[in-house]
C-alpha cells in the first residue's frame, strides 16, 4: 500500500502517480528505479491523510533520471496524477492553500464566491493534437503587451509549476523582447495570456513575466516543445478548481 506524504498534486501529469523514492525497496524495485523502457503502469492504493477512505489508482516505478531529480532538489516531490482521483475528490488551489473535499460537487469555496469572480476553465479531458497525453491543455491567446500582436496556441495549466514557460518560437512570432535567462536556452520576457475556452468570461493574465525556452531544449520530462506552467503567477489572480 502506498501512503501519500508530500506529493505534487499535478494536473499536467501524463504518466501515472510516482512510487516515491523511499518506497522503492517495498516494491522490490532497484534503488535507482527501472530503465526508461521498462516503466509500466500497475495498480496501486493511496490514502490521503485527513480524508476518509482509500483510493485505487495506477502507479508507476520511474527511471533513474526521474529519481535523481528528487535526490538533487529537496523542493521536488513525487507527482500524483490528479485525473485519477477526480471521480471521488474535488480540489481548489489558491495562493494560500489547497482545499481537498470528498465528492465531485462544486466545493463550498466556489459556491460562496461572487459569480463575477469565478471563472471556469474547460474540463480536464483527453484531447487530440496536444503536445503530451496530459488532460490539462487549453487553447489560449498570447499577446505582446507592447504591440498588441496575438497568437493562439495550446497551454498546459499545471498546478505544480512555479512559473510559466513558453516556446521561444512563440515569443519570436509575437516579437517579444528577450533578455538572458538562467542559461543559454532560456530567456526572460513578458506576455499577456487570455484563456479563451473559459466561461462565462475569459480569464486574462496581463503583462506577466514568463520564461521563453528554446524549442530544441528539454521541456519538463521530455517530449515536444510546449507552453505550460502555473504557480503563483496564476494563483495570485485566480483560483483553480478541479
Amino acid at each position: 500500500m502506498l501512503y501519500t506524504d508530500k506529493v505534487n498534486f499535478d494536473t499536467g501529469a501524463s504518466w501515472p502517480t510516482d512510487v516515491p523514492l523511499e518506497l522503492l525497496a517495498g516494491f522490490r524495485a532497484p534503488p535507482d528505479g527501472v530503465p526508461l523502457d521498462e516503466r509500466k503502469e500497475q495498480p496501486g492504493v493511496i490514502r490521503i491523510p485527513g480524508l476518509d477512505g482509500e483510493y485505487k489508482i495506477p502507479i508507476m516505478i520511474q527511471d533513474k533520471d526521474h529519481y535523481d531529480l528528487f535526490r538533487n532538489d529537496s523542493n521536488r516531490y513525487p507527482l500524483l496524477r490528479i485525473r485519477d482521483i477526480t471521480d471521488e475528490i474535488s480540489m481548489v488551489f489558491t495562493n494560500k492553500k489547497t482545499v481537498l473535499r470528498l465528492g465531485v460537487t462544486k466545493p463550498p469555496e466556489l459556491t460562496a464566491a461572487p459569480t463575477s469572480s469565478v471563472i471556469n476553465l474547460a474540463d480536464m479531458r483527453a484531447r487530440s493534437g496536444t503536445p503530451t497525453s496530459g488532460w490539462q491543455w487549453n487553447q489560449v491567446t498570447f499577446k505582446n503587451p507592447a504591440t498588441g500582436l496575438t497568437f493562439t496556441d495550446r497551454m498546459g495549466l499545471n498546478t505544480g509549476d512555479v512559473r510559466i514557460v513558453v516556446k521561444k518560437s512563440l515569443a519570436d512570432k509575437l516579437g517579444l523582447p528577450l533578455t538572458p535567462g538562467k542559461n543559454p536556452e532560456n530567456f526572460n520576457t513578458n506576455t499577456s495570456i487570455e484563456f479563451i475556452e473559459s466561461t462565462p468570461t475569459h480569464a486574462i493574465l496581463d503583462n506577466i513575466a514568463v520564461e521563453a525556452r528554446d524549442d530544441n531544449a528539454r521541456f519538463a520530462r521530455g517530449g515536444a516543445a510546449r507552453n505550460f506552467g502555473g504557480g503563483l503567477v496564476v494563483l495570485d489572480k485566480y483560483s483553480i478548481a478541479i
